[in-house]
């Protein structure tokens, strides 16, 4: 019986000649599907100049009552997006880009200074009520590094994202509200 059955299975097989590698390309073509999706869930974030944005609901720094101390906070890393602005810049080879984010509440930021690495992102989140422009360094010309600048009003609730590429310590400030100032510190 179970020869009757396999001479009947190889005969429809040699009829059907092109059913087997078809059915074995599907098998390929899902297997392989699988393995990109798995593969993009394990690696969300891609070193370039691609946009991301951390999940407002879980902070990267804690707020620091000293705000003269330079904190370096663990980077988090998140999905690509397309919302908000990225400045671009020039791109850095081999590294490893973390992200930062940096709070303003409508009087300051939070944290007041920050230490990075040449090609980490660095987004700055409006979490006050108001629109805040970030800036660098001197107000209103922004000359200290041009690149570092929204250009527009970011509105509450939104954020800009800029890469530092540059080594330096570099003063930024709230076009908006001059007062309100802070400092990256960019290390190689």
């Amino acid at each position: 019986m179970i020869i009757t059955i396999v001479s009947k299975i190889n005969k429809y097989i040699m009829k059907n000649k092109f059913i087997v590698p078809a059915v074995i390309v599907i098998i390929l073509v899902i297997g392989a599907g699988f393995l990109v999706a798995r593969r993009g869930a394990e690696h969300p974030l891609e070193t370039g100049s691609e946009q991301v944005l951390l999940n407002p609901s879980k902070p990267t720094t804690t707020p620091t009552s000293t705000p003269s101390t330079v904190q370096t906070p663990t980077p988090t890393l998140t999905e690509k997006t397309s919302e908000g602005q990225f400045s671009g810049g020039d791109a850095v080879e081999n590294v490893d880009v973390q992200v930062f984010e940096v709070v303003y509440d409508g009087e300051g930021f939070s944290p007041n200074s920050l230490k990075v690495k040449q090609g980490d992102v660095v987004i700055f989140s409006d979490k006050s009520s108001k629109a805040f422009r970030p800036a660098s360094d001197p107000h209103p010309s922004h000359t200290l590094y041009p690149e570092l600048d929204a250009k527009t009003p970011v509105a509450s609730g939104g954020s800009f994202q800029f890469k530092f590429t540059k080594l330096g310590s570099w003063g930024y400030h709230d076009h908006l509200n001059s007062a309100a100032t802070g400092t990256i510190i960019v290390e190689k």
